[in-house]
């Protein structure tokens, strides 16, 4: 029996075969986030970070920039990667914005419901 020219490469896939994606690197098993990402979020961060210590960036700004990588990350297995990424990034009590006078807590929310 003759076999087609195209069964010998296509038919098996090494199981060690690594693909990029979207910024991703796909594994058979497993996603991670590439390298060279991390390392460019890690600066663009830290500049976003130091834009808002100074005063040239809002909470809400610098936030939205973090939530967003977040959003990013969660789709790869990166148990470890968002504490070391966020680590340089201390935050103090009066750095979040403060409930407006008047405005209800959702946990108060809740109980007023029930």
């Amino acid at each position: 029996m003759k076999t087609a020219s195209w069964q010998s490469s296509a038919a098996f896939i090494h199981r060690q075969r690594r693909i990029p994606w979207l910024g991703f690197v796909a594994h058979p098993s497993h996603r991670r986030v590439k390298t060279r990402h991390v390392r460019h979020t890690s600066r663009r961060l830290g500049a976003a970070y130091e834009d808002y210590r100074a005063g040239a960036m809002s909470f809400g700004e610098f936030d939205a920039r973090v939530q967003g990588w977040i959003n990013h990350v969660r789709h790869a297995d990166s148990w470890g990667l968002r504490r070391h990424v966020l680590a340089p990034f201390h935050l103090e009590a009066g750095d979040w914005p403060k409930p407006r006078e008047g405005a209800s807590s959702p946990k108060a929310d809740s109980k007023n419901r029930a």
